[in-house]
């Protein structure tokens, strides 16, 4: 399977956590990132966003099944600009495709961080919670 189909069925198969992280947001000007919880760096923000005690409950209840562990969580809108001024040419990159996403104007950005990379997109929220 290609790393794009990946992250694409994690996107998919997220939409519940997807739809509570959104249900917890302050305003419309924040990104979903949507991470794999085996980066540290993305861990921490999982852990500030859920608790803990969830972060290791459910990264323990994936590796039990076989699978990866991805959490989403809300980071602000200005990630793309810090994003774009990163020294790592795949971060710039990553913030220039969130740019691209939020200038389309359609559902909300998220930003897929794995081990194999990372992948900006848009996810429609139901129509309920907006």
């Amino acid at each position: 399977m290609s790393n794009r189909k990946l992250l694409q069925r994690v996107l998919v198969t997220s939409e519940p956590l997807l739809r509570s992280a959104w249900a917890r947001r302050r305003n419309e000007r924040v990104i979903i990132v949507l991470a794999d919880l085996g980066r540290p760096e993305c861990r921490l923000h999982a852990e500030k966003f859920w608790g803990g005690d969830f972060v290791d409950r459910f990264a323990q209840d994936r590796a039990e099944m076989g699978h990866a562990a991805y959490l989403p969580y809300l980071r602000p809108h200005d990630l793309i600009d810090r994003l774009l001024g990163h020294a790592n040419a795949a971060q710039r990159e990553a913030g220039a495709a969130l740019r691209a996403v939020v200038a389309r104007g359609k559902g909300v950005p998220v930003w897929i961080v794995s081990a194999v990379g990372h992948w900006a997109t848009v996810w429609a929220p139901p129509a309920q919670s907006t």
